[in-house]
């Protein structure tokens, strides 16, 4: 099953104005989420007890690629 991804203009700005490795890393691990949109190298992010949202992390060297998973 593939996923759809929708990426903030927000998001996209940042991601432009970084280094060419670390731009071209998160950009595969991003486009890798519209097939496992939960990888065994991402973490769940804890929310107050009893809300669920979806809202897991990717940590590619010092940078955080913090995204929702909505189904």
């Amino acid at each position: 099953m593939r996923y759809q991804l929708w990426i903030r203009d927000e998001a996209k700005a940042e991601i432009r104005r970084l280094p060419g490795h670390v731009r071209q890393r998160i950009r595969r691990a991003v486009q890798s989420l519209g097939s496992e949109p939960r990888p065994h190298y991402s973490r769940k992010l804890r929310a107050p007890e009893g809300i669920e949202l979806g809202v897991r992390r990717l940590r590619l060297e010092r940078w955080r690629v913090v995204y929702v998973v909505d189904e």
